[in-house]
């Protein structure tokens, strides 16, 4: 019999399966313009699991205003028409909000019977929450689709021709925030328009960024699909039979090969593109492409602001501003050796997850990190992922002493102080962030 603690962790993932990718599903920005490196709230298994996921998703607006702009700034919208895509936009995310507290309440009324009551009263509770989520659902899909309504009934004639292509990449980014697994959640167009190119560098791209367009397309279609189907046919008792629970488990294999279907398509688009580019450009799309799928990677550390910070100090001493660089080139070097390590860890855990995983390792001591240091061992197994960011965090925290050991007490006192993510992954021994790059750091720091 599963304890209490048990049934949390197998009905928030199994919940979050069959939720994931939803209407009501936000993941993370994906088709605005700070694609690459995105803050941990947009990892994926790797970075927080399917409860992680399901959490993020349903509690924020799958619009924003800063997801539109890029996609709608090709039809050249009149200032008058701007604000009025703002105060639908600001609509639109009322009603989404109030839809996502209502997904929310339930969620957590169903947590409380399961603690308070016991399994019999909570396999009723998610019932509830199952069924109450499918009219949520449809009640997103209808004001997502009231919205692209509404802002397209704003355009003129010649703007109308072009509205077509803006609205497939918004349904697109929207689509794609949706993913669980490393790199499924990339838009490649997005990327290469972040690339400073010339019309002529361009010019060779744009039928490789069609036919990707097309092909992301319908493997997005084929993906949501099972997503959908998952949601219709969620049965609560698969969360707490385990004689039912192979029928979850089969679902889950399912959504897995569709996003792996997805993620193999930015994959192999990706490195047609890159043959395309020059040198420099090059480089930049595979850091942003890598960036990009591995967020909790490649996110910036406390080492890297600080490192970033110090460089930018305008009273060095030319001792110090060559210690600094030294100090720099040492850090990135680290961090490169780590960096693809912590990759094939992260694609080897998406690769190995399952709800039996899951309770094996929730059972040994494994459903959360226990900040005691234990250099990634878990009961009688090795966690690669835990093992590599504890490796980052001692680097992070070693290049941190340094460079306050370079500054002066007052420069040392201008440094950034730690962001909340990163005090919050030490507090429960998940090893700091990664990253560190310089101006162009992963989240814009």
């Amino acid at each position: 019999m599963l304890t209490t603690r048990s049934w949390r962790l197998v009905a928030g993932t199994a919940v979050a399966v069959a939720i994931a990718g939803s209407a009501f599903a936000q993941g993370q920005p994906q088709n605005g313009d700070r694609q690459p490196g995105q803050r941990m709230r947009d990892r994926g298994p790797g970075g927080g699991g399917f409860g992680g996921i399901m959490r993020a998703a349903a509690e924020k607006p799958a619009f924003t205003q800063r997801d539109l702009e890029p996609a709608l700034k090709p039809l050249s919208l009149t200032a008058e028409q701007q604000d009025a895509v703002k105060s639908l936009v600001e609509g639109y995310q009322n009603q989404a909000e109030k839809i996502a507290e209502e997904v929310r309440k339930g969620r957590q009324g169903a947590m409380d019977t399961m603690r308070e009551e016991g399994p019999e009263a909570a396999q009723s509770a998610w019932k509830k929450v199952a069924e109450n989520q499918k009219k949520l659902r449809a009640d997103r899909d209808q004001l997502d689709a009231g919205l692209l309504s509404d802002i397209q009934a704003l355009l003129t004639k010649d703007q109308a021709g072009a509205w077509d292509s803006a609205r497939r990449q918004i349904v697109r980014g929207q689509s794609l925030r949706q993913g669980l697994l490393s790199g499924e959640r990339v838009d490649v167009s997005v990327l290469v328009r972040q690339l400073e190119l010339s019309d002529k560098d361009r010019e060779p791209i744009k039928p490789v960024l069609e036919q990707y367009e097309l092909d992301v397309e319908r493997e997005i279609a084929a993906r949501d699909k099972v997503t959908s189907d998952a949601v219709n046919s969620f049965d609560p008792s698969q969360m707490f039979d385990p004689e039912k629970r192979g029928e979850l488990t089969k679902r889950m294999e399912a959504r897995r090969e569709a996003s792996e279907k997805l993620r193999d398509v930015n994959n192999r688009f990706a490195k047609q593109i890159e043959t395309l580019l020059p040198e420099g450009p090059k480089a930049q799309f595979d850091k942003s492409f890598h960036e990009a799928s591995f967020p909790e990677v490649y996110r910036q550390t406390q080492a890297g602001r600080s490192l970033a910070a110090a460089e930018g100090f305008d009273d060095l001493s030319s001792d110090q501003r060559l210690a600094v660089a030294d100090l720099r080139d040492k850090y990135d070097a680290q961090m490169t050796v780590l960096h693809p390590k912590m990759e094939a860890a992260t694609l080897e855990m998406e690769k190995n997850f399952s709800i039996a995983n899951a309770l094996s390792g929730f059972a040994r001591g494994q459903g959360r990190g226990n900040g005691n240091g234990d250099g990634g061992q878990r009961g009688d197994q090795v966690d690669p992922q835990r093992t590599l960011r504890q490796e980052r965090r001692e680097v992070d925290d070693k290049a941190l002493a340094d460079l306050k050991k370079i500054l002066s007490e007052d420069q040392a006192a201008r440094l950034p102080e730690p962001d909340q993510q990163d005090q919050g992954l030490r507090r429960r021994g998940g090893g700091g962030g990664g990253g560190g790059n310089r101006a162009n750091s992963p989240d814009g720091a």
